[in-house]
């Protein structure tokens, strides 16, 4: 499987003639999804494999054993959005996945408001900051891809 999204990922990003690669949005765009994609993944391991661990990353150190399940909730739901993205991204639909990215800032900018009002180290809200500016620049290039496949769809009509 992971021989099969190489494959996905290179085509994608070789757009190619038999003489140059030639970048575009939708190459960027994809490979942003793509990183978006891999990482949710991880955190989902994460929260099956080292629940207690994932938990002190995220912030919340003071959760005990009793809690682990409710990591792992969060675990298999990270997991179902990283499917649903990896989906997309395998159909190179990148009019949805700007939505996507849109709507994905609800996470990070609920995380961050959780962050200050649990008094967090700034580096908490400062990832959650970071995270939230990848996903607005994810979703304007996105953008850009979308309109440049509808552009190129209308241009093959003429």
């Amino acid at each position: 499987m992971a021989c099969a999204f190489r494959r996905l990922f290179i085509q994608g990003l070789m757009q190619a003639s038999a003489t140059h690669w030639k970048p575009s949005w939708q190459v960027l765009g994809l490979s942003l999804v793509l990183l978006m994609a891999l990482l949710q993944a991880f955190y989902a391991g994460w929260a099956f494999l080292d629940p207690l661990g994932l938990a002190r990353f995220r912030g919340t150190p003071d959760i005990d054993a009793a809690d682990v399940a409710w990591l792992h909730a969060y675990g298999s739901r990270t997991l179902f959005i990283a499917l649903v993205v990896a989906l997309l991204w395998i159909k190179k639909d990148t009019a949805n996945l700007k939505w996507v990215a849109l709507l994905g800032l609800f996470m990070p900018l609920s995380d961050g408001l959780s962050a200050l009002r649990a008094d967090l180290p700034a580096a908490y809200l400062y990832r959650q900051i970071g995270i939230a500016l990848y996903l607005l620049f994810t979703f304007a290039v996105l953008v850009r891809a979308s309109r440049a496949a509808a552009s190129a769809g209308r241009r093959r009509l003429v």
